[in-house]
């Protein structure tokens, strides 16, 4: 898939989404992240102006508006995001990271949630650079390779593959029951977990006793159903960082001049959860 098209699975997830929402977030992990937003808010000078990188639903903004009452926050996603009532937060869709339409020195913060590891880092630190007021403070929280949400995205990802593939294709245009039932016991049993195997079995059976070219219709409409999640898992699983790329993903803003530091912000049981990256312009 290209930007455009990226973006568009982006833009179909939030409309089924809403202002605040969360992406990948469960209470448990929302619960974590929370404080760091709550303690980047504290720090910030009196009535700053922050951009808030791929916002998504302006989770982000609303918990530093939430803590600091004084902030202005923008966000800005390559997608089509949900509008909202909240005065202080402007969200603005189809913005890529890449070309922010700012003049130079406009934000005296950024912060990011699970958003600026998805566009390209080199060209989006060269434009942050740009429009930070120099020592403006940055946070960003990027997704770990090794956290569960890119660990279970990967899982995930394989499984919908499996579903958008030839060998399923085949079995369900040939119009062969136990074909596509042989098809079906082993996605089941290779991925056992995926709860879309089911529902995608039963979706190809019911349509089995159409002709042949009904059946290319239903094919089609599949793939228009589940291309969406396959493009979202494909942006997660290239966009996670692992330990050993964390200074190369670092390297660009270094070289701009930002002093930035990494930490792993883990579960109570050790496990990853997300970089946090701090520093400032």
């Amino acid at each position: 898939m290209n930007v455009a098209q990226e973006a568009e699975a982006w833009s179909i997830f939030w409309e089924d989404q809403g202002v605040g929402k969360t992406c990948l977030i469960t209470s448990d992990l929302l619960g974590q992240l929370e404080p760091e937003w709550a303690r980047f808010a504290a720090d910030l000078p009196d009535r700053a102006r922050v951009i808030d990188l791929a916002c998504g639903a302006g989770t982000v903004g609303l918990r530093l508006i939430g803590c600091r009452s004084d902030l202005e926050v923008v966000g800005v996603d390559s997608a089509r995001v949900p509008a909202h009532s909240e005065p202080a937060l402007t969200l603005l869709s189809s913005v890529r990271l890449e070309a922010l339409p700012f003049e130079p020195r406009s934000f005296d913060a950024a912060v990011s949630q699970f958003g600026i590891e998805y566009g390209n880092v080199a060209d989006g630190a060269a434009e942050l650079a740009r429009v930070l007021e120099p020592g403006a403070p940055i946070c960003f929280l990027v997704h770990h390779a090794e956290s569960d949400i890119a660990t279970d995205g990967r899982m995930r990802h394989a499984a919908l593959r499996a579903l958008d593939s030839e060998r399923v294709y085949e079995a369900f245009l040939s119009g062969e029951r136990p074909w596509l039932n042989a098809e079906f016991e082993e996605l089941t049993r290779q991925y056992p977990r995926e709860t879309m195997v089911g529902p995608s079995w039963t979706y190809f059976q019911r349509r089995l006793v159409g002709n042949r070219q009904q059946r290319e219709k239903a094919v089609e409409n599949f793939k228009d159903l589940i291309g969406p999640d396959i493009s979202l898992l494909a942006q997660l699983e290239r966009s996670a960082v692992p330990a050993g790329r964390l200074e190369q993903w670092l390297a660009p803003f270094r070289s701009l001049g930002f002093a930035v530091d990494a930490s792993v912000i883990r579960s109570v049981a050790g496990q990853p959860i997300v970089w946090k990256i701090i520093g400032h312009r």
